[in-house]
């Protein structure tokens, strides 16, 4: 466990960010980097939304994981990663990234083991 932050304040939720589009693009892709190791080891977040992303420094980092699910032996593993891409494009679509959560899906599922 790590404090994102410094001294005044902690990481902002992606959700409270203010991130030009440019630095949007930035956090899309590094959230599909970690996605990437994510799913390489097994693991579905299962709540991810941009309420479960912080911002500090220019990284994204992913929080809140009592949900993750392992992909290798959970039946729903697929809809949760699925639904999990669904929240964030739509998010992300909103403040004017158009992100295609398909081919992220479609990606996701290869890495899996």
């Amino acid at each position: 466990m790590e404090y994102l932050g410094d001294e005044r304040q902690a990481a902002p939720r992606l959700v409270e960010a203010r991130l030009d589009r440019d630095l949007l693009e930035e956090a899309w892709r590094q959230l599909l980097g970690s996605l990437r190791h994510l799913s390489r080891a097994g693991v579905v977040h299962g709540d991810l939304s941009v309420y479960n992303l912080l911002w500090w420094d220019g990284t994204l980092s992913i929080i809140d994981f009592p949900q993750a699910v392992d992909a290798t032996t959970n039946p729903a593993a697929f809809d949760l990663l699925h639904r999990d891409l669904e929240n964030v494009a739509t998010c992300f679509g909103r403040r004017g990234v158009a992100v295609d959560a398909e081919a992220a899906f479609a990606e996701l599922l290869g890495a899996l083991p």
